[in-house]
């Protein structure tokens, strides 16, 4: 019997998250992982020569080895496509750039554009995504264009070919 290893993996950070969202789908279990257990655990996944990585969990950018796993990731095949989740709450303009640099889609949670529907979504008291999504905006901003999608319909499958020819009007 062959074994099938997964295209696409998801590295998720377990130990705690800066948000108290009642839909997470993430097992906190409060074990913090190390920079060594870490990269072990990424070499291992990308030996299965993997398609794409999303770092995610609760917010990975709350480690401070994050970058260093995402170039990690790049490096290994620069054809993988690497992606981190954060709510780039608690992040710095320059840590979010230098992850920016090391992936091809920073994902972003809108799901509040005020404090107040962030707080009831989210569980965290005063927090307001405009301010992450600021940061992330100047990030993208900052990135060469060279390295940005260049349009949402690139990361999309072809539209399936039309099987029979639009109707003009008045047809039946």
């Amino acid at each position: 019997m062959t074994s099938v290893l997964p295209k696409r993996v998801i590295f998720n950070f377990v130990a705690r998250c800066n948000m108290a969202c009642s839909f997470c789908y993430v097992p906190f279990d409060g074990l913090k992982a190390s920079e060594e257990t870490s990269l072990q655990v990424l070499r291992m996944a990308l030996a299965w020569d993997l398609e794409a990585i999303v770092f995610g969990g609760g917010d990975p950018l709350i480690y401070p080895f994050t970058t260093e796993l995402l170039a990690e990731a790049k490096a290994w095949d620069s054809r993988m496509f690497v992606q981190l989740d954060t709510n780039a709450y608690l992040t710095s303009r320059e840590c979010l750039l230098s992850a920016a640099r090391q992936v091809n889609l920073v994902g972003l949670p809108i799901d509040g554009i005020t404090p107040a529907v962030s707080t009831a979504m989210r569980g965290a008291a005063s927090h307001g995504l405009r301010p992450g999504v600021a940061r992330a905006a100047a990030v993208d901003a900052a990135r060469p264009a060279t390295s940005r999608p260049r349009s949402s319909a690139d990361a999309r499958p072809a539209r399936p070919r039309r099987l029979h020819p639009p109707r003009r009007a008045g047809q039946a």
